[in-house]
């Protein structure tokens, strides 16, 4: 298995968990009116955590980039919140690695951003019904 290969297993992993987790958010959040548990957040982050980590030194490794320390993935999965952004930054330039950043960024928070994206259709409905039964009722009165 090559390194391209280990990075694309790691981005396919990484939006698969967060995209299993975001419907599952969704769901619960639309029928039950509840959020998923803290386990399943703190497991969410750390299956990210590590296939983001994965990616960054396949990364490394197949651009042949100098490592900080002799276990580079332990490394990166200690030191993520500040490394992760660093290494980015270093090895995409600004404008592209702040752009990767943000897409990782958005892998942490999309399980969120589903259930507020859930919470404003609720909403959303229920304005609708309630403006409808204000105009059934408008109607009745003036006929």
């Amino acid at each position: 298995m090559g390194y391209s290969s280990i990075k694309r297993f790691s981005v396919i992993g990484a939006l698969s968990v967060t995209a299993l987790l975001g419907v599952y958010a969704g769901w619960l959040f639309y029928s039950h009116s509840e959020t998923p548990s803290d386990d399943l957040s703190d497991l969410h982050s750390l299956l990210l955590t590590t296939l983001v980590a994965t990616w960054v030194v396949a990364d490394a490794q197949e651009s042949r980039r100098a490592h900080p320390t002799f276990d580079h993935g332990s490394f990166v999965f200690m030191a993520f919140p500040f490394y992760v952004p660093y290494y980015l930054i270093s090895t995409r330039r600004w404008r592209r690695g702040l752009l990767i950043l943000g897409g990782v960024v958005l892998l942490f928070m999309l399980p969120w951003l589903t259930e507020l994206f859930v919470w404003l259709v609720e909403v959303f409905v229920w304005m609708v019904k309630t403006l409808a039964q204000y105009v059934r009722l408008l109607i009745s009165y003036v006929r």
